[in-house]
Parts: structure tokens; C-alpha cells; sequence
């Protein structure tokens, strides 16, 4: 194809003989001059041009050389790209609004794209050092525009690459939304470790380490750029395009992690349905309710994870956000539980000034004794594997338990507690409960129906005086060697 008006044309010169170094004077015959082996040059006017070169060495030889160019009129069409290391990619950016890319990289390496939201970018790896000529043809209404840029791979024994998330197992392919934040992980081989990793996130913003998140506050198509460098100073350079949407904001947060253990997450409020990847294969899903922000999942094995949250509001629209979770290993592996449901009534929820007991359900690996640490999420801490907490205001609580084995090892569990306002309920028992003997349990005055489940598969409905409104009792015990776990809930 002809070089076109308005598109950058790139030269490249050789030479043999004489003694180096050389120089090198380009006459483009249109007015304008340049110099150096490589270059780029602008026709902005249809013709044709007998390009000269002249080329000096170091003594007085010189020779010249001329090329004819036609130069075609068309649409103007161009493309940049960052720096660029030999087995790590490289992100072009390219005039939008063209229905039709096609790429050249040089190297036998081709791509086509048509012009949707990200057909003006486009991604390569060489697998080789050089120079190449990077050809780029834009289509649009039958006719054709082309530009081109000499581009040189540099040399080095690292290579580097970046992810970030661009699919949810649940919904499919994902788009960056602006406000809401992106996680990238960058891996890097070859060289000395340990490596350094630098980003440009293309929007004025920097940031090091190997994992970063990161938040894009316009919609638009940045150019990610990642400058990792190893033990001995060997730089290697990555770069990937990210388009970000507008949209509404979203973000989530999460517990330490460790396997075995359940962690819990806790998202933007009110939208109207929630999908979660945990990134090793676990997904899921729940609608907007009073519960729809949370949720908990368990890792089996240890790693680096993609979590991608995706949600749609009221209208429709969807947002994404993500952040890396780094599950650690642990010996120990601990879990716990709460009453969620009384077999008289069905599910329940923990309500406000009342009592609410916790249990550690499980224990796994390492050595005993453990001891376990709760924090409850509103500033309440306490000790022990069956603690009673009570929780003042209403709200969506995540409670977290350590637990360490005799070693110092330690593994975390945590889970979310949905609390909503309603009268204070609360009972008492005789304190020593044996198996097979009765015991009383007194509770707060004043409510119309007392529901009791007494956690052994039994329960007792009590009614007292009808009103229009009916608060619930739950009780709920287990008979331990050492241990007795109580609970009152209202609904």
C-alpha cells in the first residue's frame, strides 16, 4: 500500500564498508530535512518525492542513494507505543475511530481488530532483539490509510508480563469501570532475582511491587506499562492497553486468608445483584438484600488470586471491581458458627442489645492447646472458643477468629453477622446443666410468643398473650464436656 497524507512513514538505512561510524542526511524533497540510521517523516501533501540519502563515514567518503515515494491522499491514521524488551509485550495504541485495523509488527506477527472500543489497541511479543517496521493500515469507506514507525526491541535476559481481570467465571468478559478499583500481578523469568517492579498506569499515576491495585477515575484507554528489573540492574519492559468504562463506583474488602479457613468479603452496598469469582474456580451469587454485599468463601490451596466482583444496580448498568488475595498456608485450619436458625421457626437473625453466641466448629492440624482471639467487627474483642457477644447498633458485622496452636501458628476464619434493630431478649439458666436431669431457663418478660430450641433436636413453643406483633426467643444449647453454648436472637 501507499504511504498516505497526514500518516507517518518510517525509514530505515544500512550500510557496509567504509569505517564507522557513520552519518546520515535525509532530503525528503518536500522542504524538510533529517538526520539519524531510523526516522519517521510526514507528508502532508499528495505527490510524488524522490527521498535522498547520504550517507558519511568517518573519513571523507560518502555516498547517496534516492527512493521514489508515492504519497496518496487520505485520512490521517497514527500510533505509539512504549519501550519494548525482547519476549515481554507490547501495547500499540492507534487513531480511533477507524472501522478496520490492520497491523504488520515486522516479524511475521499480524492482527486484525475491527474498530469497537478497543480495536485501536493491539498487543505483541517479539521473540527475537531488532529493528522491524511496524506497518498499520486503517480501512474506512473502501479506501485505506496506512502509517508506520520503526520499532527497536531491545536486548535483555528478563522478560516481564502482566494480568489483570478481564473475565468473571459468572457473567464472562469485564471491563475496568472507572472509580472502581483494578488489580494487576506481574510475573517476571531470566535474570537475578530478587526483582523490582515499577508502574505507569498511563493516567499520571506510579506505583512499585509485584501486585498492585490500582483506580482509574475517567473512562477512557490507558496504556499500562510495567518496568521490572532484576538483582544486576537488567531492565525488561511490559505494557498492556486497559479501556475502563464510566459507571458507578464499587469496591469490596476482605479478611486474612488462610487455607482451609473461610475469609469473608464485604462490598458496596446497595445494588441489586452481586457475582463473585474467588479466582481459584469458586464463584457465587446472591441478589441485593440485606445480605447480597457479603461473602465467604474458603481456599484450598495457598497462592496469589484474582477476586473479581461484578454487579448490576437498579438500571441495569454493571460495574467491576477486583483486588489480589494472598492466601497463606497455615498447619492450622480453624472454623466457626452461630445460630442462623431455630428448628422451631426457621431462619434467624441477631438483633441489637441481645445476646448472640459464637462456637469454634472445627480445628485441624498443628498441635494443642490452641487459643482463640475474636474480634467482632465493632471494636469488641474477646478470648476463648465459645464466646457471647453483644452488638449495640444494627448493621452488617464481620467477625473474625484466631486461632493458634502451641507452635504460634496461626490460621484465620472469619464470617459475616447481619444484626437488625428489635427489643432486647435475654435469658438465664441454672448454671450446671447435667445429661438427663431438667433444667429451668428464665427469660425477659414482655413478649407475646417464646419460641425455644434447645439445640439437641428439641424445642418448646410457648404462648403467651396475642398481640399484633410476635418477637421471637431462640435458645439455643449444647451439652460439652466443658462447655455450654447459649444464644438469644429476636426477629
Amino acid at each position: 500500500m501507499n504511504p498516505t497524507t497526514g500518516s507517518p512513514l518510517a525509514f530505515n538505512a544500512t550500510v557496509t564498508g567504509g569505517a564507522q561510524p557513520y552519518a546520515f542526511d535525509w532530503n525528503f524533497t518536500d522542504g524538510s530535512l533529517g538526520i539519524g540510521s531510523s526516522l519517521n517523516h510526514v507528508f502532508s501533501l499528495a505527490g510524488a518525492y524522490n527521498v535522498t540519502l547520504t550517507v558519511h563515514d568517518s573519513t571523507t567518503n560518502s555516498v547517496i542513494v534516492s527512493h521514489l515515494v508515492n504519497v496518496v491522499l487520505g485520512s490521517a491514521i497514527d500510533f505509539s507505543y512504549p519501550a519494548v524488551s525482547v519476549n515481554s509485550p507490547v501495547a500499540f495504541n492507534a487513531t480511533l475511530r477507524w472501522p478496520q485495523y490492520y497491523w504488520d509488527f515486522g516479524d511475521g506477527g499480524t492482527y486484525f481488530n475491527y474498530g469497537s472500543s478497543n480495536g485501536a489497541f493491539a498487543t505483541h511479543s517479539y521473540s527475537q532483539s531488532g529493528t522491524y517496521f511496524v506497518v498499520l493500515s486503517g480501512y474506512n469507506n473502501g479506501v485505506f490509510s496506512t502509517a508506520s514507525q520503526v520499532l527497536v526491541v531491545g536486548s535483555s535476559v528478563v522478560a516481564a508480563d502482566f494480568v489483570f481481570p478481564t473475565y468473571n467465571l459468572q457473567v464472562g468478559s469485564v471491563t475496568a469501570s472507572a472509580g472502581s478499583p483494578v488489580a494487576f500481578n506481574a510475573t517476571a523469568t531470566g535474570g537475578v532475582s530478587p526483582y523490582t517492579f515499577t508502574w505507569n498506569f498511563g493516567d499520571g499515576s506510579v506505583s512499585t511491587g509485584k501486585t498492585v491495585t490500582h483506580v482509574f477515575f475517567t473512562a477512557g484507554a490507558y496504556t499500562v506499562v510495567l518496568t521490572t528489573t532484576d538483582a544486576g540492574g537488567v531492565h525488561a519492559t511490559a505494557s498492556h492497553y486497559v479501556i475502563v468504562v464510566s459507571t458507578f463506583q464499587l469496591d469490596f474488602a476482605f479478611q486474612l486468608a488462610s487455607t482451609g479457613s473461610p475469609t469473608t468479603f464485604n462490598a458496596t452496598l446497595g445494588l441489586s445483584q452481586y457475582y463473585w469469582d474467588f479466582g481459584d474456580g469458586g464463584t457465587y451469587f446472591s441478589y441485593g438484600s440485606s445480605n447480597g454485599a457479603f461473602a465467604t468463601h474458603s481456599y484450598s490451596r495457598s497462592g496469589t488470586f484474582f477476586v473479581v466482583l461484578t454487579t448490576y444496580n437498579s438500571s441495569s448498568s454493571t460495574a467491576t471491581a477486583s483486588h489480589i488475595l494472598t492466601v497463606v498456608f497455615s498447619g492450622v485450619a480453624t472454623d466457626f458458627a452461630f445460630p442462623t436458625s431455630n428448628i422451631a421457626v426457621g431462619s434467624v437473625t441477631a438483633t441489637t442489645s441481645s445476646p448472640i453466641a459464637f462456637n469454634v466448629t472445627s480445628v485441624q492440624g498443628g498441635t494443642s492447646p490452641y487459643t482463640f482471639a475474636w474480634d467482632f467487627g465493632d471494636g469488641s474483642l474477646a478470648v476463648g472458643s465459645s464466646p457471647t457477644h453483644t452488638f449495640a447498633g444494627p448493621g452488617g458485622y464481620i467477625v473474625v477468629l484466631t486461632a493458634t496452636d502451641s507452635s504460634n501458628v496461626k490460621a484465620t476464619a472469619s464470617r459475616f453477622v447481619l444484626v437488625q434493630s428489635a427489643p432486647r431478649i435475654d435469658f438465664v439458666s441454672y448454671p450446671t446443666v447435667t445429661a438427663g436431669s431438667p433444667t429451668v431457663f428464665n427469660a425477659t418478660l414482655g413478649f407475646t410468643h417464646y419460641y425455644w430450641d434447645f439445640g439437641d433436636g428439641t424445642y418448646e413453643p410457648i404462648l403467651c398473650f396475642w398481640q399484633l406483633t410476635i418477637p421471637l426467643l431462640v435458645v439455643v444449647i449444647i451439652l460439652l464436656p466443658v462447655m455450654s453454648w447459649w444464644s438469644a436472637l429476636v426477629l
